[in-house]
C-alpha cells in the first residue's frame, strides 16, 4: 500500500436535482472502436462519453506535436489527435489498443 494515499470515500445521494450540460460532441466507445458523432472542430467543447462496449473502456486524447506527446485539457486546436485505451481485455489481458 502506498502511504498516504488511500482514504475511505462515501457518496451519499444529492437532494439537490441535476441534469447533464448539453453536449454538442458525443465520443461513443465499444469494442475495440472510436466513434465521434461529427468531427472535432478547433475550440471548446463539452464533450459526451458513452460506452456502447461489452467491457469498461477509457479514452486518452493526446494533441500529437512534432516527435513528442502531451496531454492535453479539450480545448482544440486544428490538427491530428489520436484517441488511445489502454484498459485490458477481458479475455486476454492486453490493452484494447494492442488489438487495434
Amino acid at each position: 500500500m502506498i502511504k498516504g494515499m488511500v482514504k475511505a470515500l462515501t457518496v451519499t445521494p444529492s437532494a439537490e436535482a441535476r441534469t447533464m450540460p448539453a453536449s454538442d460532441l458525443t465520443l461513443t466507445l465499444t469494442n475495440y472502436y472510436f466513434a465521434f458523432s461529427t468531427s472535432p472542430t478547433a475550440g471548446q467543447h463539452i464533450l459526451r462519453i458513452v460506452n456502447n462496449g461489452t467491457q469498461p473502456h477509457e479514452a486518452e486524447i493526446l494533441f500529437l506535436e512534432p516527435g513528442k506527446e502531451n496531454t492535453l485539457l479539450l480545448s482544440l486546436s486544428n490538427g491530428d489527435y489520436a484517441l488511445i485505451c489502454f484498459m485490458p481485455d477481458a479475455k486476454d489481458g492486453k490493452a484494447h489498443a494492442a488489438h487495434g
